[in-house]
């Protein structure tokens, strides 16, 4: 009983904090809004919020590997972890090479449509994962 009650814990907080790198930049939007006024909405802020996506992802999959399920109940959020780790090591390496994490190149044109396109699939990802660990929270605690 105490371990299904400690592993029902531990799923619901991984769950929340998956949704923090989302979460906190429209939190954040709602209150600069709010108080000055201005729409600002940080795209950056949920890349930059990668090591919840990380945390919360593998402690969902390392309870079920505790509670011995089959890898097909948690393939998805580790395919979904994966996409967006590589969507952040792609973006990433991309700012690197053309200089625009050094400063050597502006924001422009081609540019700014593939760091647009990575912000975008940044934020699909973490919305996938955020469910995936909410489906299978909810998995755990009907055991």
């Amino acid at each position: 009983m105490k371990k299904s009650n400690i592993f029902k814990f531990l799923s619901y907080l991984f769950s929340i904090v998956s949704t923090f790198p989302v979460a906190i930049p429209v939190l954040l939007t709602i209150i600069v809004l709010i108080s000055k006024g201005k729409f600002l909405y940080d795209f950056m802020m949920p890349a930059e919020l990668i090591l919840f996506t990380i945390i919360a992802s593998l402690g969902i999959i390392t309870l079920q590997i505790i509670d011995k399920k089959a890898f097909f109940e948690y393939k998805k959020l580790a395919i979904y972890l994966s996409l967006s780790i590589s969507n952040f090591l792609a973006a990433n390496i991309y700012a690197y090479l053309t200089g625009l994490a050094h400063g050597d190149a502006k924001l422009n044109g081609i540019h700014l449509f593939f760091i647009t396109i990575f912000v975008i699939l940044w934020h699909l990802f973490a919305i996938l994962i955020s469910i995936e660990c909410f489906k299978l929270t909810k998995k755990i605690s009907t055991r």
